[in-house]
């Protein structure tokens, strides 16, 4: 499968939506309030998307490291939330 064909393949509800509730709750899922960005809908993502896949990409241990106190996501959790945002947040 080529770089394009994966990007158009990648959708939010398909795939993007359950990479962050699997890998950023409890913390931002459900929405608590307070420090913690809330992560549990379309439009939050897409509005955060930058930051959130600069945290997710940073070593495991270094300031503002995500997912906090747990294993990183892997290189193709990484690479879906990339081509995600590259190809145009698709639902």
């Amino acid at each position: 499968m080529n770089t394009e064909t994966a990007k158009s393949n990648i959708t939010y509800h398909g795939m993007v939506q359950e990479i962050i509730t699997a890998r950023c709750a409890p913390c931002h899922i459900p929405a608590k309030g307070g420090k913690k960005l809330a992560l549990d809908n379309y439009d939050a993502i897409t509005k955060n998307i930058d930051e959130i896949i600069h945290r997710v990409s940073l070593p495991m241990g270094e300031k503002g490291y995500m997912p906090k106190k747990n294993v990183p996501l892997g290189a193709d959790s990484i690479a879906i939330l990339k081509n995600w945002a590259a190809g145009g947040f698709a639902k």
